[in-house]
């Protein structure tokens, strides 16, 4: 069987610079600014947020109504902000109505506020007006040859983020299956992973230049799986003295390990384990286990990976072998040739479902991603 690729080297998606973003009431159209500088308790964004629910319930103010309507969203107002998981947060609140051009309640409108979370709302407005609301984030697998011979890649495949936070290692899956389905039986050479739509500089605190760590952001990448996060797997056997077995969720050949931790002690005494890791100068990250753990036990252990896209190119290429395609190769990192890449099969996310994610959960992980997103356009 003989298959020509046609297909060009990326992916890509009109974009459109006619977006509107707006947030409309369906009966009170207002714009309300809330910020809030907390003693770290969230109960406050919960009460912020029962209380936009609560305001849309309100009418049109018209001559007939308008005190009323205004007295009780003052009332409603103040009654969120009067609860006790906001005290002795610094709180700043305008809400203006948009059809009559007026400001219908302030509570200390010009007291400055750390901006926090609000901001991604300006990272995600910047994505959908420079990529377009309809924009499709691919992850795609790329050829450097023009033919499949007989069911036979005489050349390399490459994995090629496009800034997905949100793949996992299912989706993976379902990009393997798909280049099985294709008929390939055999790629000769190795499984690369591209991670160059964005900047080689992953680290949040560097790009940044703001020297603020609100929290440990595993690396931004353009080929991020699984939130750039490994689980390592230690199991015991039932024989003393024996070494344990480890592997890692998911499984890549990025993860190499050392083991030294031994089977010891009863069934109710602890796992006395420690676990050390390091980077090889391949980019591979070695888990050194030692200590000791007792008979027939499983514990597990969380991780930031050290290098994203090589963890992917080792996911995608176990998950071919699993399903059938031999693999001559190894897995790596290297960016895709564009003048001689064609795509052999992909896999979209809508912006609008990473832009809902981020904005819903203020999740700093996938609101990196997007701003990277934006600069890599």
């Amino acid at each position: 069987m003989n298959t020509q690729w046609t297909t060009t080297r990326r992916a890509t998606v009109p974009h459109s610079r006619t977006f509107i973003f707006c947030l409309r009431f369906r009966s009170l159209v207002a714009t309300c600014v809330v910020l809030l500088l907390l003693g770290g308790n969230a109960v406050s964004a919960q009460s912020i947020a029962k209380a936009a629910t609560t305001t849309r319930t309100l009418k049109v103010l018209s001559s007939s109504d308008s005190l009323k309507a205004l007295k009780l969203l003052h009332n409603r107002i103040d009654q969120v902000l009067g609860d006790k998981g906001l005290r002795g947060a610094d709180i700043g609140i305008a809400v203006r109505s948009l059809d009559v051009d007026k400001t219908l309640y302030v509570r200390n409108p010009s007291q400055l506020l750390t901006p926090a979370s609000t901001t991604k709302l300006f990272s995600t407005f910047a994505a959908f007006y420079t990529l377009g609301s309809e924009y499709n984030v691919p992850t795609a697998v790329y050829t450097d040859v023009e033919k499949v011979e007989n069911g036979v890649i005489n050349g390399n495949l490459y994995l090629v983020g496009g800034g997905d936070p949100l793949l996992t290692t299912a989706n993976i899956e379902q990009l393997a299956e798909q280049v099985r389905n294709l008929g390939i039986k055999k790629v000769t050479g190795n499984i690369y992973g591209d991670a160059s739509y964005f900047d080689d500089i992953t680290d949040r605190y560097k790009y940044s230049g703001d020297y603020d760590e609100v929290e440990n952001v595993s690396p931004i990448s353009a080929l991020s799986l699984n939130r750039n996060e490994v689980t390592v797997v230690i199991t015991s056997g039932s024989k003393p003295g024996e070494r344990v077995r480890v592997q890692t969720v998911p499984v890549s050949d990025a993860f190499s390990f050392v083991v030294n931790a031994t089977v010891k002690g009863g069934r109710k005494s602890r796992p006395s384990i420690s676990v050390r890791q390091s980077t090889a100068s391949n980019g591979k990250q070695i888990f050194t286990i030692s200590g000791t753990i007792p008979p027939r036990r499983t514990v597990s252990y969380n991780y930031i990976v050290s290098n994203p896209a090589l963890v992917a190119a080792g996911v995608l290429y176990s998950r071919l072998e699993a399903s059938g395609v031999k693999i001559g190769g190894k897995s790596d990192v290297h960016t895709a040739p564009s003048a001689k890449s064609h795509v052999l099969t992909a896999f979209y996310r809508p912006l609008g479902e990473i832009a809902a994610y981020v904005n819903k959960n203020s999740d700093n992980f996938g609101a990196e991603h997007i701003f990277k997103m934006v600069g890599g356009n």
